[in-house]
């Protein structure tokens, strides 16, 4: 059954992970990630990298960029791995799990610097704001836990009718390098797990030629719905390409303002192909809507400001970390069902038409 592959918790996830890669004798790296935490638990926090086939040829499946969302990008790849030991994925194949591990570990979309990783692949300068962001900072990121009469709903309301759904969005979300306690902050450096994949992420994928990398992600869209969202950088292509092989509806521009996503800045995909510019590397976003926009950057906000103003023994702190969690990884089991076997279907159609072009 679908729900078996969900874990409770990285360790545990991690633990799976491992072990089902070494059941079908995949090879196997570790990259320790040093913990920095207020915390003291003795846990090793990694980003475990699995390969299994060969070919020119290779397919990548990652989970864990936005820590929280390992919980649906790890069942993915567990369920991936678990059908390796019967039948092959065409070509080569290669698994990162939890990109982000201390955001996973910890119940965060973070890293320990509060970094969003998705906002932290960058070349140029880290710093800067949208305009749009800074106005709105002190309603984002208040300096306190927010009250139940905090009225976020009604306070958000006002401000879409005010700026426009598509200006806020832009303005938020896009990325920030401004106010390190706020939402999607992007940095000033790199941070340790954008680092290690940078130093390894050339030696992961080796002689390939061509590259499909499907990255998992959750909270975006509507309930249960895919979406496939290329970046800036993708070339037209690669896009008809995409829409070929999974169907013209759920694929999206990260440039179209009318879609579900909004254009990114320091995002991993375009920072790949920029890379990877001397060879086929297609980059997309596999992303599963949750919530409603409102209620996930309400649990963003609530769960922020917990983890900087409040008291982590305190019942209310471990009920926005629960929001947190179910807004990312609903416990609905159809919700688990559904996604898990759209994501299969997408990796699987994906690495057999890059094996057959």
């Amino acid at each position: 059954m679908s729900h078996c592959y969900y874990s409770s918790d990285y360790i545990t996830a991690r633990q799976r992970f491992v072990s089902a890669a070494r059941q079908v004798q995949a090879g196997l790296r570790s990259y320790r990630v040093p913990e920095v935490s207020k915390s003291h638990d003795d846990v090793t926090l990694s980003i475990d990298v699995a390969e299994i086939g060969s070919g020119r040829n290779l397919t990548i499946v990652s989970s864990g960029t936005h820590g929280v969302e390992g919980i649906f990008g790890s069942a993915v790849q567990l369920a991936l791995l678990d059908e390796l030991s019967v039948n092959r994925l065409s070509g080569r194949v290669l698994f990162i799990h939890a990109i982000n591990p201390w955001g996973f570990h910890h119940i965060r979309r973070v890293d320990e610097q509060n970094i969003d990783l998705n906002r932290n692949f960058r070349r140029e300068r880290y710093a800067g704001a949208p305009d749009g962001y800074r106005k709105l900072n002190s309603f984002l990121n208040p300096a306190t836990v927010p009250s139940r009469m905090d009225a976020f709903g009604i306070r958000a309301a006002i401000k879409i009718i005010r700026y426009g759904m598509t200006s806020l969005k832009e303005s938020v979300a896009t990325g920030q390098y401004e106010f390190p306690q706020g939402l999607f902050y992007g940095g000033r450096s790199m941070s340790v797990s954008t680092q290690i994949i940078a130093d390894n992420i050339h030696d992961w994928v080796g002689a390939a030629d061509s590259v499909l990398h499907i990255d998992l992600h959750s909270g975006l869209g509507k309930y249960g719905q895919l979406k496939l969202l290329c970046n800036h950088a993708e070339k037209a292509a690669s896009i008809d390409w995409f829409k070929k092989t999974f169907g013209a509806e759920p694929v999206e521009s990260l440039n179209n303002n009318s879609a579900t996503a909004y254009p990114v800045s320091g995002q991993f995909g375009a920072w790949l192909q920029q890379e990877f510019s001397h060879i086929d590397y297609r980059f997309i976003g596999a992303e599963y809507g949750t919530y409603s926009a409102l209620k996930v950057v309400q649990a963003l906000r609530r769960e922020n400001c917990h983890h900087f103003f409040g008291n982590n023994d305190n019942t209310d702190y471990v009920a926005a970390k629960k929001e947190l969690a179910e807004c990312f990884c609903p416990a609905d089991p159809v919700w688990r069902q559904q996604v898990l076997s759209s994501a299969l279907s997408v990796v699987r159609s994906g690495a057999y038409a890059l094996n057959q072009q």
